[in-house]
């Protein structure tokens, strides 16, 4: 095999092997659409490259090689359990402020642990909670009242 030929040959893996990178680099770090386009379209080319500079047999073994790949890659990515070993499954069992764990009540007082802008946490007989003001801005360390309950809102004033 002349020397050229293997150059072409050798640039036309390479740029398949750099379109089925960026296709794997688009499907599990970058989501969006220009990295795989840019894969596909770099498979493209080395195809397109083949048939201009080597024999057509071997260009449609490429291109056969090229194709396949991708429509490999997609199949096999967009379907079946790619997602499921690398994708959190853990449930959230838990609510916010749960006012049947906390007893709180329309009057009680408690502190403020950080500002209340116009939410924040607040501590009520050593429990800390989630609050809301009716639109004021509260200081940390500020001693508050709970004027109002709706549902898991906890709405406050200070004293």
């Amino acid at each position: 095999m002349h020397i050229f030929a293997k150059m072409i040959t050798l640039a036309i893996v390479l740029l398949m092997l750099l379109g089925v990178g960026l296709i794997l680099v688009e499907f599990f770090i970058t989501p969006g659409f220009i990295v795989g386009v840019l894969g596909v379209l770099c498979i493209a080319y080395a195809i397109y490259f083949g048939y201009q500079h080597l024999p057509t047999w071997q260009a449609h073994t490429y291109m056969v090689i090229g194709v396949f790949a991708t429509l490999y890659l997609g199949v096999k990515l967009l379907t079946g359990t790619t997602y499921s070993r690398i994708a959190n499954k853990d449930i959230i069992e838990g609510k916010m402020n749960r006012r049947d764990l906390l007893n709180l009540e329309v009057g009680m007082k408690g502190t403020t642990l950080s500002a209340l802008r116009p939410s924040g946490n607040a501590l009520f007989d050593n429990k800390k909670c989630e609050v809301l003001t009716e639109g004021d801005f509260v200081y940390a360390n500020t001693e508050i009242k709970i004027i109002k309950i709706e549902q898991d809102k906890v709405f406050v004033k200070p004293v």
